[in-house]
This record gives C-alpha cells, structure tokens and sequence, in this order.
C-alpha cells in the first residue's frame, strides 16, 4: 500500500488518497478500478490486488485464483 498522499489513478485519472498498487500490472489504482483483493500469505506478499483491466485478461485472473502474484 502507498502512503497516505493524494495521488492519481493510473487507471481512471481520478485524484485520491487511497491508491494500492495492482499486482499483476503495477498500475496504482484507486478504490474504484480496484477489482478485488485477498490475503495471501506467500513470500513477501500478504495481500493480492487486481485491478478491473486485469480481471478482464483471463490468464492474469486465473494466476489471481492461484495465488500467483507476478513478478514486476
């Protein structure tokens, strides 16, 4: 998660303070692009976000349903 700073969303252009960054296209997105998320605990990562351009690319859902994040 990005620290608390108004930002834009890479996705939409939309100004907001709650940006995450997307783990499959390393996009910040804000609540609004932002798909879905779960905890994982693998590796490094404790939780899995996927953006709603990613959820549309089938490959990328289905690592999202595996608990693969991609590596950026």
């Amino acid at each position: 998660m990005v620290p608390m700073v108004l930002a834009n969303c890479q996705r939409c252009s939309k100004k907001d303070w709650n940006i995450v960054k997307c783990n499959y296209c390393g996009k910040l997105v804000c609540n609004s692009c932002l798909k879905t998320m779960k905890h994982v605990r693998k590796r490094h990562i404790s939780k899995l976000y996927i953006c709603k351009s990613c959820w549309t690319a089938l490959p990328m859902r289905k690592k999202y349903r595996h608990n693969i994040p991609v590596e950026m």
